[in-house]
């Protein structure tokens, strides 16, 4: 739902939610940033595509959107 609205100012949430235990939430938060994009947005799925908490199925997800 947060990357419909499209606002920036979820991006925080999002970059939080990357990190979550759940592959599932990780997955739609990387998505959802993908749907913002601009710069702050393509920023944060630079830094998740190298966080070693976040799934290797996000990362990937992450890596897709460059």
């Amino acid at each position: 739902a947060l990357g419909k609205v499209g606002r920036p100012e979820a991006i925080p949430t999002l970059a939080k939610a990357s990190r979550d235990p759940s592959r599932a939430v990780q997955e739609q938060a990387v998505l959802a940033l993908r749907a913002i994009g601009g710069p702050q947005a393509k920023a944060t799925l630079a830094a998740i595509r190298r966080d070693p908490r976040v799934s290797p199925s996000a990362r990937a997800l992450a890596r897709s959107s460059k």
